[in-house]
């Protein structure tokens, strides 16, 4: 309701003066000020907003480029997350087949329980290791060993848990061989010590009741342990050597039928049991090398032939006590024949049996062929180790088994 009340003069000057102040302050420029500044600051959250969306942009691309595998997952380890290495590392081709894996599913069962027993001392709020090494179960079933690192970071606007994952199975190993090479490297070093110690100590305490045959022997043991010990101590030098890139060759003229008649008279001095035929052609030109390393490259090759050699002879005269099919068992070095029969009783030669084993052995992987009229022969390289030695024999065994239970 209006008021029908002129207003005084003290009033009238008021507004007027009100209106007054309301021009010059739009004459003066500060409400363009006041706007502009509003103006500037909204420039400025929205530049702001801007560079925030091309830091998490850059943040994520940086994530899918990492040859690590990296995942993001909530507190209570529900996958957010997974970079295309995460999911190789898996193998997986998606995060919603790796999501749709059970946790238990996605690690080994000790890695699993380790994995619950973290989760729940973070949720304790209890110390929990942010670096540790887990194993996971690929799709393929192959387990993979991983170092893992753990760090919280801001997702979404909200505090995650982001895993960083590196693949450490070759470097695990690495390790395994490194262990097993030194346990090799223990027991050749100690069994010619053992033969040293021993044969010195017995011509010390037993010389006056021994004859100076006997003693000559020992002491020829004693020598020929001792070289045995040296060339293995020059082999792990010349591995350090060649590991740090330090390994110089001296080449000169050098006679092949010196070198090889050289390492074969050492060879037989320290296998006195076994015979060494040399076959050489006549006339042999002379070859550009070190003779120091060739000399010890022969050797190694000739010592493993007659130590792989005695050891499958040996594995194959026990297959022959357990098989009714396997006969005689020859060999020469690494050149070793299986003859297969029909029974024991008979020895008649099984030429099927013996094309069979051939041919089920390629397709396990193991190259063996047949000659004469009924032989299985195993010549398998000279460098060859134990361990491959055994699993061919395992097979061969299997395959041998499978056959003779055929009939």
């Amino acid at each position: 309701m209006m008021s029908n009340q002129k207003p005084t003069y003290e009033e009238l000057k008021r507004r007027v003066t009100e209106a007054e102040a309301i021009i010059a302050t739009l004459r003066s420029g500060e409400v363009d000020a006041i706007i502009s500044e509003r103006n500037v600051a909204l420039l400025r959250v929205k530049e702001l907003e801007k560079a925030l969306r091309r830091s998490e942009e850059s943040f994520r691309n940086s994530l899918e480029r990492s040859p690590l595998g990296i995942c993001v997952v909530t507190a209570e380890e529900e996958l957010l997350y997974a970079n295309q290495a995460m999911l190789d590392i898996c193998g997986w081709s998606s995060v919603e087949e790796l999501e749709a894996v059970p946790t238990e599913d996605r690690y080994t069962p000790e890695s699993y329980a380790e994995q619950q027993e973290r989760k729940g001392k973070r949720k304790r709020g209890e110390f929990a290791p942010s670096n540790y090494e887990t194993s996971i179960v690929r799709k393929d079933g192959e387990v993979r060993h991983l170092a893992v690192s753990c760090a919280e970071v801001i997702w979404n606007g909200e505090r995650q848990l982001e895993t960083v994952y590196q693949d450490i199975t070759e470097r695990r190993k690495l390790d395994q061989l490194k262990d097993d090479f030194i346990l090799l490297v223990s027991h050749e070093l100690r069994s010619p010590l053992t033969v040293i110690m021993g044969a010195v100590n017995t011509a010390l305490t037993e010389g006056s009741r021994l004859s100076p045959e006997e003693t000559r022997q020992l002491l020829r043991d004693a020598a020929c342990e001792a070289e045995s010990l040296s060339r293995l101590v020059g082999n792990l030098l010349e591995l350090t050597r060649v590991q740090t890139d330090r390994l110089f060759l001296y080449t000169e003229p050098v006679s092949i039928d010196h070198v090889v008649q050289k390492v074969a008279d050492r060879i037989r001095l320290e296998s006195t049991a076994k015979r060494f035929l040399i076959d050489l052609p006549k006339g042999l030109p002379q070859v550009c090398a070190d003779e120091l390393r060739l000399e010890c490259i022969l050797h190694n090759l000739l010592e493993n032939a007659t130590k792989q050699g005695a050891y499958i002879m040996k594995r194959l005269e026990k297959m022959k006590e357990h098989s009714e099919i396997v006969g005689d068992v020859k060999g020469k070095g690494l050149m070793i024949g299986m003859e297969i029969v029909e029974n024991k009783e008979t020895k008649k030669p099984a030429a099927k049996k013996a094309s069979e084993i051939m041919m089920r052995s390629w397709k396990r992987g193991v190259a063996v062929i047949t000659c004469g009229v009924s032989t299985v022969r195993i010549a398998p390289p000279l460098i060859i180790n134990r361990e491959l030695v055994d699993a061919a024999l395992e097979i061969i065994e299997d395959v041998i088994k499978e056959v003779e239970k055929e009939g």
